[in-house]
């Protein structure tokens, strides 16, 4: 069965007189990775690339 991802924004804030983003990538409701970045897209990227490693790290070891 596939799995539930899911982007969530944290925190929205200005930096250097401009919006940065913290995103966070839910798998089947439990974050996993979080990623800090001056775009919405940007930060969501950073985060998903950031949680293949969690996900892949896991699977080399048995779990999930």
């Amino acid at each position: 069965a596939g799995k539930d991802v899911d982007y969530r924004l944290k925190q929205k804030f200005k930096f250097d007189k401009r919006d940065r983003f913290t995103i966070a990538v839910a798998v089947d409701g439990e974050e996993i990775a979080t990623a800090e970045a001056f775009s919405k897209k940007r930060a969501e990227q950073t985060a998903s690339q950031k949680a293949l490693k969690v996900l892949s790290t896991h699977s080399e070891n048995g779990i999930g």
